[in-house]
């Protein structure tokens, strides 16, 4: 049984076999930028595979690892490793703290995990870079309108889940 240090030290090799040589870079990195990014229904496990290589190839770019943080925190969210999640968002906030996605996804997550307050907290915090200008208007409404279709989308599981538990209760 292979411990989770193993199971890292062993991507990681995996990541450097599969790095590209220096002229391929480039065209290698706008490649993993759209599996990473999920264009035209590219599968979680791919995604992810592609995230983690720009986690490797862009250390020295803090904009660049935000956006690959929010885009591996996205997928880990939808997979339902919330603690993976929090993580890369938190990450992604610690490279670029103006990084609109990774502030409304966070805020997302921490609603989908019942911390109601923090979330509230969060979404303040995407209010407040936006009336600083630290985030453009067309970021700050893309992610506002991800996180309220979230948003609804929960509030609807959350009725069903209710009804069905005041059925079974007889009620």
């Amino acid at each position: 049984m292979t411990t989770p240090s193993g199971r890292r030290a062993l991507a990681v090799a995996l990541l450097l076999a599969l790095a590209p040589p220096p002229a391929a870079a480039q065209s290698d990195r706008a490649e993993a930028r759209l599996l990473c990014e999920g264009t035209g229904g590219v599968p979680a496990a791919r995604r992810l595979v592609a995230c983690e290589w720009l986690l490797h190839a862009d250390r020295e770019n803090p904009l660049d690892l935000a956006w690959a943080l929010n885009r591996r925190g996205g997928i880990r969210m939808q997979a339902g490793d919330h603690a993976g999640a929090l993580a890369d968002f938190d990450a992604a906030l610690r490279q670029d703290p103006r990084q609109a996605a990774a502030t409304f996804n966070r805020a997302m997550l921490l609603a989908r995990m019942g911390r109601e307050t923090e979330a509230e907290a969060a979404f303040g915090a995407a209010t407040d870079n936006f009336r600083a200008g630290a985030i453009t208007r067309s970021a700050f409404d893309e992610a506002r309108t991800r996180f309220e279709a979230e948003l609804v989308n929960y509030q609807h599981g959350m009725r069903a889940y209710r009804a069905a538990l005041a059925r079974v209760a007889g009620k």
